[in-house]
């Protein structure tokens, strides 16, 4: 029988243990943000699917324990003051206009971009600061949005992809096959900034879920799908309000087509080298504009049309890849 004492000693010692496991994860956290901003090759440069990690992490670090420790608010004042908006949000405003990924979308974008937009949710949601629309804008998560709709495939089966792309470990899956759970964090996170193209962004969503499906490649995440997708949102019928053509000036990439349905043709006007130029390449060092095919043509499952190479990790660069559509054997 526990009696009163010795339930007072008992939620005491939990009490302590709380605080000193509460402190080690503190100390460790502590020790992982300083080492990646003082020994770290991705610290210097405000992009890139590493920086992307310590961008959203020392955010949430901050918030989650401010008011609780010192740390919080250094961490904080660093974060906003001096990541955020002087090295993150005039960088993409200027580099990732329209959207886009330098390193690969469907490799190392799809989490970069989360993490690049998850921390202007926490901010709103714990500060009540509103970061996309401040007088230093960083509209890159709702950019990012508009860029999958457009430079994914009408097929829905292939997103159109530069940088890393590497073997995915299934045959039937090739790379630059999109991931249904990022469009459905981006569906939700438009519906929760109020954004207008939420009911499109929510019934695209809904149509990547049958092409994947076909593909057997339609899972998503739970956690997104607990947070981000709410299958009964508004949604519209179709996409036809969409304009045909969209322009990610940061990247160097513009995507058209005559219609939003799936069986239509499609114009893609390539800087290929200019999509990684920001990051760390030269300037553009070729341009051509390919018509496609059918789009049963286009599907890289029937042979090299779209330049992909085999399965092969020697060519994880697309830009390089894709010189089978260019006249040359795969």
């Amino acid at each position: 029988m526990k009696t009163p004492i010795s339930t007072a000693v008992r939620r005491t010692l939990e009490r302590q243990k709380a605080k000193a496991v509460c402190k080690i994860g503190l100390g460790a956290l502590s020790n992982w943000i300083n080492g990646f901003e003082n020994d770290s090759f991705e610290y210097d440069h405000p992009q890139g699917n590493y920086f992307a990690g310590y961008y959203a992490a020392k955010c949430m670090a901050a918030l989650a324990v401010q008011g609780d420790s010192p740390l919080g608010d250094r961490w904080w004042n660093d974060w906003y003051n001096r990541q955020h908006l002087q090295r993150v949000a005039p960088y993409y405003t200027v580099n990732l206009d329209g959207g886009g990924w330098t390193e690969g979308f469907t490799q190392y974008g799809v989490l970069a971009s989360r993490n690049q937009a998850l921390p202007a949710l926490a901010v709103k949601t714990a500060k009540g600061i509103d970061l996309i629309h401040a007088p230093q804008p960083y509209l890159f998560p709702l950019d990012q949005a508009r860029y999958l709709m457009a430079f994914t495939w009408p097929t829905r089966n292939m997103m159109d992809d530069r940088g890393e792309l590497y073997n995915t470990g299934d045959t039937a899956i090739w790379p630059g096959t999109p991931r249904l759970e990022t469009y459905r964090f981006f569906a939700g996170f438009l519906a929760m900034w109020g954004d207008p193209m939420a009911p499109m962004m929510h019934k695209y969503a809904r149509n990547m879920k049958i092409a994947l499906d076909a593909l057997h490649a339609g899972d998503s995440t739970e956690w997104v799908d607990f947070l981000f997708w709410d299958n009964t949102a508004p949604e519209t019928s179709d996409y036809a309000s969409l304009p045909v053509s969209h322009l990610a000036p940061g990247v160097g990439g513009v995507a058209a087509r005559s219609d939003w349905s799936m069986g239509v043709r499609r114009v893609d006007d390539d800087h290929p080298s200019g999509e990684c130029g920001n990051r760390h390449y030269g300037p553009p060092l070729d341009r051509h504009v390919d018509v496609e095919q059918d789009v049963a043509d286009r599907d890289p499952r029937n042979g090299c049309a779209h330049g992909y190479a085999p399965l092969d990790d020697r060519f994880r660069s697309r830009t390089i890849a894709r010189a089978g559509r260019l006249g040359h054997q795969c």
